[in-house]
């Protein structure tokens, strides 16, 4: 393995040797000479411009004097560039004074956390008796010629960066006064001349050109910088569709000027509603070009995308129709992939906390999640950058009913029936659109996302850390670095420049070509599978009613979600009647029942319920939220009622799964709860109980994979979720079963060295493993229960040592009554669940041989059996909730035989799952995907629960432990 791992290593190596030629080129020498040299790293010419700026005399007060100097030397340039025009195109002053603002706030951006690592070293030298007013002193230095050209001395980069910025700034004003002087006689009924000009409507590409606000006095028009194809193509269909609809479903679009290289929009301004008809035009409307931007293989629409202009939805910035290629049906995946989620016109449930905020049809932020950085004073005096919440202004996006936002909560049918006419209107003219494109518009550009725009945003935020604003050299390796992922070298280099540029990359295409051109640099030939156009053709192709009723599900599913609180309504009422054990055992399977159904075809989807997030994924083959989840569940029901069919079922769903893990992709988890051992884990159960050799054949072709698999991974995680804890548990009951099998001895023994070869020695008496975790699924805990597992099979002195040590480091991280959660910097306390936490603690330490035993471990059994007591959890689920923690509460009881405990545990679980069989939609629920149904974390492990507290006799599996 360290043979492999130097190869690994040294491919790497070579692989960036041979990437820093490639982008560096010629640049390379001057680079490296630059590093050695630690004076000057600004030319003759920049220093002539630096000492320009100095010359400067700040007038105005309460500025900082570094943002306002340089924006003063950007206004000096601008304003001879604007002496060129004639006054009839542009009113000077008020020209200056709006772009001044805008262009003082980039400087701010990009010098702010280089400004707070100065004020701090120099504050360090000065040795001041107080912290008073230091900043407002700290930048009065600024005055000083000599402190100012010193500070772009140690920062030249920064320098360049705002140079370039004002280069930039100033060439694309002169690139909009251009266009207006030639463009104006278009509609020059409506212009005057330019009064002011507000940047940033979207992302900089392409040498900082974005979208941008023109004034002409109290008018605006829209400036775009680039072609509108795509808005042909989609006001086209639009016009179809309104030739075809009565007058009052109109849908409308903007007018726009089409030239060669650029457009004008006229600017859409926001209206309120009158009557309540109106808000239920404007999202029925919405539902109908929800259904177009689908079929169009359109996505990234967002809250900015849209204009809530009374009753009319008016979709802005249409560049990422096409942009999304069809997917074939052939996988869990593709469902998902393919469907009106990834449009981001409504939540996509992709489980990120921002998701309701940012679609076209969401809610306002006004719990402000949206954060800007800020200067902050710390104890000692010093300053650092913080995070300060903002609020969003009124998203132009939700319409508004006599001045007040009217959200979509009670016109989510209203969507569904406007996408639904959509929908039905593209399967009717499939022919006649397809030719129209084939003829009309087959060589249009369309813009290719390969990456959200997020990403290279937040990459280019981190490269204007001062750490790589003091050499060149830093700041491109830094940005080389983060672009090696999955693409061409030709894509990685082509971004790779833009981000050196400070711009978003751009790629764009055309209709009919698989070829992308990268940045407008190079050419890509046949980078796609299909053409757009033909990616086209079969998404409508593929229209259909089975099509059409599961996104209006997705659709329902989708905004019903954003005002759900992921909450279970437990009941604290004792009470209220039960339902009795027979009537319950039948409700079961026939709930059982429903959740084996799939949503689409052979695809099961499920949906995680959060307080502040939503996911919906199509399951996995695992236990923890996948369909082995279900085998485990159908497993136990076997054990119970002893009927074949669950046999039969729980059969199937363990061989699919194999046939499915059959190509062990490299990114597989081997997780026992996460992974391809999930089937492993079923295998063991089945073998265990019907002794047939088919589970013993398959179980060691995984085990052959898995350690395969082993040996040739660069970096092994070692916990019981998800790494090899978990499977050493599973060897360890085969080898219960089969003690005299020398391979699984073999296995069990190289299983133990990889937990000892990469175990972190935090002192000479503590170890811990990974991320320095607590608790069963993660940290310590699960480890050392899967060691002891090992303890009859394998005898190895220094697992002793192994285990004592993880114990010590578990011991020392509590933390005010619980165990410190470690994933996180701040001190959030003890988790309280099996994941993390007290539940999962007390699970190891139960299990504990007597020689580990001593008045430590004996404490922290007794602590986290208290913790456990203390539920507050509002979920429901194993893995962190409510009922994860009584069961363990059960599970403990019966190891230290209190029939009172085991009692009160019992019926405190059978309450819930009373609440549970009792809600009155809860078939609905699970056909709509409306509530989780895993195993780990939904109602499967619910039901799971009260199978094995109430029937001990069957001996049902403790699937916690991986019993």
């Amino acid at each position: 393995m360290l043979t492999s791992n130097i190869d690994m290593l040294q491919r790497k190596i070579t692989n960036f040797d041979n990437k820093l030629k490639s982008f560096l080129g010629d640049n390379l020498l001057n680079l490296k000479k630059n590093c050695k040299t630690t004076n000057i790293q600004l030319n003759d010419s920049e220093i002539m411009k630096l000492e320009k700026i100095i010359e400067n005399k700040v007038q105005s007060k309460d500025v900082i004097l570094l943002y306002e100097k340089v924006t003063d030397w950007f206004v000096h340039s601008l304003a001879q560039i604007l002496n060129q025009y004639p006054e009839d195109v542009v009113d000077k002053g008020a020209v200056i004074q709006s772009v001044r603002c805008k262009f003082y706030q980039t400087v701010r951006k990009l010098s702010l956390r280089t400004l707070t690592f100065d004020f701090n070293y120099w504050k360090k030298k000065q040795n001041f008796k107080e912290n008073k007013n230091l900043f407002g002193i700290y930048q009065l230095q600024f005055e000083n010629g000599v402190y100012f050209k010193n500070f772009f001395l140690k920062f030249p980069v920064l320098f360049r960066l705002l140079e370039n910025e004002k280069r930039k700034k100033i060439n694309f004003i002169q690139f909009i006064l251009d266009s207006f002087m030639t463009d104006r006689e278009v509609f020059s009924a409506k212009m005057g001349r330019i009064t002011g000009l507000i940047f940033d409507q979207g992302d900089a590409h392409l040498d900082g050109k974005t979208s941008t606000i023109i004034y002409m006095g109290n008018k605006k028009i829209l400036f775009k910088p680039r072609k509108a194809d795509m808005d042909q193509i989609y006001g086209h269909i639009v016009e179809f569709y309104n030739e075809n609809c009565s007058p009052s479903h109109k849908i409308i679009c903007p007018n726009n000027y089409y030239f060669e290289d650029h457009h004008w929009v006229d600017f859409i301004e926001r209206e309120d509603c009158i009557k309540e008809v109106m808000i239920k035009s404007f999202y029925r409307d919405i539902g109908v070009q929800l259904a177009f931007i689908y079929a169009m293989n359109g996505t990234d629409f967002h809250f900015e995308n849209i204009i809530a202009a009374g009753k009319h939805p008016i979709l802005v910035d249409l560049e990422c129709l096409f942009g999304k290629e069809h997917l074939k049906q052939g996988g869990n995946n593709t469902l998902l992939g393919n469907s009106v989620l990834t449009t981001h016109i409504i939540p996509t449930l992709n489980g990120l906390r921002a998701d309701k905020y940012v679609t076209a049809i969401g809610i306002q932020d006004t719990e402000m999640n949206t954060f800007e950085k800020v200067i902050e004073d710390t104890e000692n005096g010093n300053l650092c950058i913080g995070s300060k919440k903002k609020n969003i202004q009124l998203a132009n996006n939700i319409p508004t009913l006599n001045g007040e936002t009217i959200s979509v909560e009670n016109y989510i049918e209203n969507v569904v029936d406007g996408f639904k006419k959509g929908y039905k209107f593209l399967c009717k003219n499939q022919e006649i659109i397809l030719n129209d494109l084939n003829h009309r518009y087959a060589n249009y550009q369309y813009r290719k996302l390969l990456r959200p725009t997020s990403h290279y945003a937040q990459i280019l935020s981190m490269s204007y850390h001062p750490r790589f604003l003091m050499s060149e050299v830093d700041r491109r390796l830094f940005l080389m670095l983060i672009a090696d992922d999955i693409f061409d070298r030709t894509i990685e280099y082509a971004e790779y420049n833009a981000l050196l540029n400070s711009d978003i990359p751009l790629h764009t295409g055309v209709l009919n070509s698989t070829s992308i051109n990268v940045n407008d640099t190079v050419i890509l030939k046949d980078y796609l599978k299909i053409t757009p156009l033909n990616a086209f053709k079969e998404k409508l192709i593929s229209l259909n009613n089975e099509d059409m009723k599961i996104q209006m599900k997705l659709i329902r599913l989708s905004l019903k979600s954003i005002f759900q609180n992921g909450k279970f309504p437990i009941s604290r009422d004792t009470s209220k009647c039960m339902i009795e054990e027979v009537d319950c055992v039948l409700r079961i399977e026939e709930v059982i029942h429903e959740i084996l159904k799939p949503n689409y075809e052979d695809i099961h989807l499920n949906m995680v319920l959060g307080n502040e997030f939503n996911s919906l994924k199509a399951m996995n083959e695992g236990l923890y939220g996948g369909k082995l989840g279900y085998a485990f569940l159908t497993f136990c029901l076997y054990l119970i009622t002893k009927k074949e069919k669950y046999k039969t079922i729980t059969d199937d769903l363990v061989f699919r799964s194999l046939s499915t893990d059959d190509e062990f992709k490299n990114e597989t988890s081997i997780g026992v709860f996460s992974g391809t051992s999930s089937a492993l884990y079923m295998l063991y159960l089945l073998y265990k109980e019907r002794k047939e050799k088919i589970y013993l054949i398959k179980a060691k072709e995984i085990i052959r994979k898995i350690m395969l698999k082993l040996d040739k991974k660069n970096y092994i995680i070692c916990d019981i979720i998800d790494g090899i804890s978990g499977i050493l548990i599973i060897l360890s009951h085969f080898g219960k079963l089969h003690p005299d099998d020398e391979a699984i001895i073999q296995d069990i023994e190289k299983l133990i060295a990889l937990l000892k070869e990469n175990k972190i020695q935090i002192d000479s008496d503590k170890v811990s493993w990974d991320r320095k975790l607590t608790g069963f699924s993660h940290g310590n805990s699960g480890i050392v229960y899967a060691l002891i597992a090992t303890l009859n099979h394998v005898e190895n002195p220094k697992i002793d040592a192994v285990i004592e040590q993880a114990l010590n480091y578990e011991t020392s991280q509590i933390f005010e009554g619980g165990w410190k959660d470690n994933r996180s910097t701040k001190s959030d306390g003890d988790f309280n669940s099996w994941c993390h936490g007290s539940p999962g603690i007390l699970l190891s330490r139960m299990a504990l041989p007597k020689k580990y035993q001593n008045e430590l471990t004996k404490a922290d059994e007794a602590l986290a059996y208290q913790n456990t007591k203390n539920i507050k959890h509002n979920s429901i689920g194993l893995c962190h909730g409510i009922i994860g923690n009584y069961l363990i509460q059960y599970k403990y009881a019966q190891h230290i035989s209190n029939k009172k405990e085991i009692e009160n545990t019992k019926e405190n679980i059978n309450r819930i799952v009373s609440d549970l069989l009792n809600l009155e939609d809860l078939n609905k629920q699970i056909s709509s995907m409306s509530i989780d149904k895993s195993l780990m974390t939904g109602i499967s492990g619910v039901l799971y629960s009260y199978l094995y507290v109430n029937y001990p006799n069957a001996n049902l599996p403790f699937v916690l432990t991986l019993e």
